[in-house]
């Protein structure tokens, strides 16, 4: 039971007591008085009984004002004292106890802000004595972050659940990290610690490369990295390399990204091999040209006809020498090319099973597979050929009525031959020419590279041709990787950091429930509104929105939200005496359909922190009815786990709470800096519920629903 109700029991219950002792007691006596003594006692009562009350009235108003005073100098002081030194030993030991009650908590109070005193110098000298055992190691991080912060490669850092650990500045440029960095029409998701790489490059790429990894560490193969294109922002094409993160039992425990920038070497290729195409496509017309030429002058020389044929022949092979030579070079700039790309070396059926799984998701055309070859690899770049398949795999589909094909390898020489066979016709040589011309992202040209520029970067052939029983199969013809040649190195196995948060390579993501999972292993959104009003139902609208990321323990600042709403209406002056956004701030800002899809995007996967939550859902709900989003997210308020943690405090403003727990207040209504206020609130609240049983989201949801302030 509650200190408070057992006072107050023991208090009322004694009073109770002792009158109901008193009263049978005088109960007893009388009832053994004899009758003329009886009688005499009730005339005596009868006569005297309005002093009588009165007397009983002011003995029980004098014991109500003493228990009265007791309980506010000792029970009351308790709490406040108990709330208070939980402060010191936790969130704040600067804090100190304000000394009230009785004199005996007085002193206790002057007590306990002495072993404060002690405690903080203590923790002073041993903070300092620290800072110096991690000065050069602190500095060590910091050069090392200074070095990947500036290398022109974009770097990732992920455990195996593919939560982001590291990222550099280059990675940023290629990834957009907040809605500033948001390149027009680029829909994938926001770079962050924490977040998923899955949201930012094609989820088979990554899962294909961390198991072709994990085989070849089984294995004990040489070669770790592993090679692929992906896109990134702005129409950026990119050399992907993975490399293995292993722990200290050398176990696989994430992977590093390498990024490279590929967009400009491209354009060059292409502008390249179209220059040489035009030139070639110009020498043929020259070498037709100077054969009727000579065949023209020959024709008015005065020579028998032997001679003049003799010469024309001669003349005629001379040019095709040199034409056939051309030919040759043209034929070998693509391997030039070819040796730019990540390629991957695969065997035909590890080709044949990443076909058909992605087929599974991006094509109506089952698939079955007759025979694969047991032998031969092939060099490819995964992500582009796997699309090339598709594209052929969907036209069949769209042109030729095809709902099931045979997929069978085999291997002819030096070539490894990928068929799809299907019931039916051949397909002609101009479809397929059509073919070798679509672009493999459709009317999205981020790639920007058409079907026949990635067989020509493989060196490979697309033929079609009819086969037995009436059938008929569209053939790629690929080069066998010759095996002589050595493996790839490995990359270095080295620690990177700039923005960084390694402590998560041991989460085990989300595979327990998202609501039974601990405080401290969740990320959370903490953002805050500011309005043209307090009523949203009354037509008052949003003017800015703001969020921060609280993940480990941490307020990731660089990875922030912070955008102006123009709310399509007149801000009014009390308002703006509030949060200082006047009317022309706004003016040319985005409107919150706009807005709330990105911030939606930013805070997905997460939970939703707000003080006073309700005010600022209501205007998030009324944003959602115009944009046809939902948060789902679950909302925590950091007003309610005030009061939860500290239910005999009366204040549960931003301010009185930021003094409770020595928290700097920044930048008062403005949506940023109370977004970051209450990050650094909600953190330090969490110790304190930690305090009071509440580890798990579940709980603190359950908690806050039964608080007074819910």
């Amino acid at each position: 039971m509650d200190l408070k109700k057992k006072f107050w029991f023991a208090a009322i219950g004694g009073l109770v007591g002792v009158a109901a002792l008193l009263g049978g007691l005088l109960f007893y006596y009388y009832n053994h008085l004899p009758f003329e003594a009886q009688t005499q006692v009730l005339q005596t009562v009868g006569d005297h009984l309005g002093p009588v009350l009165l007397g009983g009235f002011f003995v029980l108003l004098g014991y109500l004002l003493v228990v009265n005073d007791l309980f506010h100098t000792t029970i009351l002081p308790l709490y406040d004292l108990t709330e208070e030194t939980t402060l010191i030993s936790t969130v704040n030991p600067g804090h100190r106890v304000q000394p009230k009650g009785c004199r005996e908590l007085v002193r206790l109070s002057q007590s306990i802000n002495d072993a404060a005193e002690r405690l903080q110098d203590m923790q002073m000298t041993v903070g300092k004595h620290l800072e110096s055992v991690n000065a050069r190691l602190e500095e060590e991080k910091s050069t090392l972050a200074a070095v990947i912060a500036d290398l022109p490669e974009g770097i990732l850092v992920c455990n195996l659940d593919g939560d982001i650990l590291l990222y550099n500045q280059r990675a940023r440029e290629f990834f957009p990290c907040s809605e500033q960095d948001q390149p027009h029409g680029f829909l994938c998701g926001f770079l962050g610690l924490g977040r998923s790489v899955y949201n930012l490059i094609e989820p088979f790429l990554i899962d294909h490369g961390v198991q072709t990894i994990a085989s070849r560490l089984e294995r004990g193969r040489p070669g770790l990295t592993y090679n692929a294109m992906t896109k990134g922002a702005a129409d950026r094409l990119l050399r992907m390399e993975m490399v293995p993160v292993r722990n200290k039992d050398r176990e696989l425990s994430g992977f590093i990204l390498v990024l490279h920038d590929m967009s400009q070497q491209m354009a060059i290729e292409r502008t390249t091999q179209d220059l040489i195409e035009w030139f070639m496509e110009e020498t043929h017309y020259s070498v037709a040209g100077i054969c009727e030429s000579v065949d023209d002058m020959l024709r008015k020389r005065e020579s028998s006809p032997q001679d003049l044929e003799h010469f024309k022949t001669k003349i005629c092979e001379n040019v095709q020498i040199l034409s056939g030579e051309l030919e040759d070079a043209l034929e070998d700039l693509p391997g030039v090319f070819r040796t730019q790309w990540p390629m991957q070396r695969l065997p035909l059926q590890e080709l044949v099973d990443l076909f058909k799984k992605e087929a599974a998701f991006h094509s109506p055309v089952r698939i079955t597979t007759s025979f694969v070859a047991e032998k031969g690899e092939v060099e490819v770049e995964v992500a582009t050929f796997v699309k090339v398949l598709l594209i052929l795999l969907n036209a069949l589909a769209a042109e030729h009525d095809v709902h099931s094909v045979t997929c069978r390898t085999s291997v002819q020489g030096q070539q490894a031959l990928l068929d799809l066979i299907w019931t039916g016709e051949a397909v002609g040589g101009n479809i397929l020419a059509y073919w070798k011309q679509t672009s493999l992202q459709g009317q999205d040209r981020s790639l920007n590279l058409s079907v026949r520029e990635v067989l020509v970067r493989h060196r490979a052939l697309l033929t079609s041709e009819a086969d037995y029983g009436g059938h008929a199969f569209v053939r790629l013809a690929l080069p066998l990787e010759d095996k002589s040649q050595g493996q790839a190195l490995a990359w270095p196995e080295t620690d990177w950091q700039t923005h960084y948060d390694f402590g998560m390579f041991d989460h085990n993501g989300w595979g327990v429930q998202f609501r039974e999972k601990t405080l401290d292993a969740l990320t959370f959104t903490v953002f805050d509104l500011e309005t043209t009003g307090l009523d949203p139902k009354g037509g008052d609208e949003i003017v800015s929105v703001s969020g921060v990321r609280v993940m480990n323990g941490r307020v990731l600042e660089m990875e922030a939200f912070d955008q102006l709403v123009n709310p399509g209406r007149s801000i009014p002056q009390e308002a703006i005496r509030v949060h200082g956004i006047e009317n022309e701030k706004v003016q040319n800002k985005p409107r919150i359909e706009e807005v709330l899809p990105l911030f939606y995007k930013f805070a997905e996967g997460t939970v939703l922190v707000a003080h006073s939550a309700m005010f600022d859902l209501a205007f998030l709900r009324k944003g959602e009815a115009r944009t046809g989003i939902q948060f789902q997210n679950p909302v925590l308020d950091t007003f309610q786990l005030s009061v939860l943690v500290h239910p005999n405090k009366k204040d549960h403003s931003i301010e009185a709470i930021c003094s409770r727990l020595g928290v700097q207040v920044q930048g008062r209504h403005s949506a940023f800096g109370d977004a970051v206020t209450t990050a650094n609130i909600f953190l330090k609240l969490l110790p304190l519920l930690h305090k009071r049983g509440v580890w798990t989201l579940e709980q603190a949801l359950q908690t806050c629903r039964k608080s007074p302030g819910a």
